[in-house]
């Protein structure tokens, strides 16, 4: 699933790839706002985040522009679509503790902090894909962009970490590198029916850790899930930076891998 599929683009930024990105953008934020003595349940953020992208899966690229529309006109219609989509999704057959979890998860509407840093997240994310293809199209691009610059310099004034974040140059241009794993694809050398970026693949990587830990939660395995969590959403961040160097690569000669390592903390602290 593309983004943007009826507007024109110089960039190809899948369902996933944003997905990963809003992630990247709510913890950065929620990094922010921990530095301001606030305290944010980072599980419920990536479990929302996750969980939440799933009516895309049934409902197609509804955009948040539209979105906010439909919202405007009938705000409890498109809750009962999006209700219907999770309802579908949660018919299949999976153990019941998972839909369970999944569904409360979506259901909680009481982290205000956190439900506003997914939001602005979302937004931010929304806005660095709008920027980019605006450098051309211009025409297509100016009013979501004009309408997006609107919603953050509203936004900024009641969430501390998302103005800090506006304000600093050098943490745009981390989240800027960061997002270059939406064009780094995985298994680059080889032929392959669609090609998946690095970003997608860590969205598809966390989902499964959090799979593969409700089952071992559920055999009296207390693993730490919001480590779990982290580590797999962050695990190939260096990439932005080394481009992706395949395991067999790796694995090939005797220590390489220990001394990719060392090179990787060093190209990233230099970055």
């Amino acid at each position: 699933m593309k983004r943007w599929n009826n507007f024109p683009r110089i960039e190809d930024v899948s369902h996933l790839d944003n997905v990963w990105f809003v992630m990247h953008v709510a913890l950065f934020l929620a990094h922010l706002e921990e530095k301001e003595w606030k305290k944010i349940d980072r599980e419920f953020l990536l479990k929302r985040i996750i969980f939440n992208s799933f009516s895309g899966l049934i409902l197609s690229d509804i955009s948040s522009w539209t979105r906010d529309y439909i919202l405007q006109i009938d705000n409890k219609v498109f809750n009962e679509i999006e209700d219907r989509a999770f309802k579908y999704i949660l018919s299949n057959d999976a153990p019941e503790y998972i839909k369970e979890d999944i569904q409360n998860t979506i259901s909680d509407t009481t982290k205000d902090l956190e439900l506003s840093i997914i939001e602005a997240s979302k937004k931010y994310a929304w806005y660095m894909e709008c920027k980019i293809n605006e450098k051309v199209f211009w025409d297509i691009y100016e009013v979501p962009l004009n309408q997006i610059n609107l919603y953050l310099e509203e936004k900024r004034k009641d969430l501390v970490s998302l103005d800090k974040l506006l304000k600093n140059d050098n943490y745009k241009k981390y989240l800027t590198h960061i997002r270059r794993l939406n064009h780094s694809m995985r298994w680059n050398q080889n032929k392959r029916i669609f090609p998946i970026s690095v970003m997608s693949h860590l969205v598809i990587i966390t989902f499964i850790s959090y799979i593969i830990w409700k089952i071992e939660n559920e055999s009296w395995n207390n693993y730490n899930i919001e480590e779990l969590l982290l580590r797999s959403v962050y695990h190939d961040i260096p990439e932005a930076i080394t481009w992706d160097i395949i395991t067999p690569t790796k694995k090939a000669v005797e220590w390489f891998e220990n001394v990719l390592e060392k090179v990787e903390i060093k190209m990233v602290n230099k970055k």
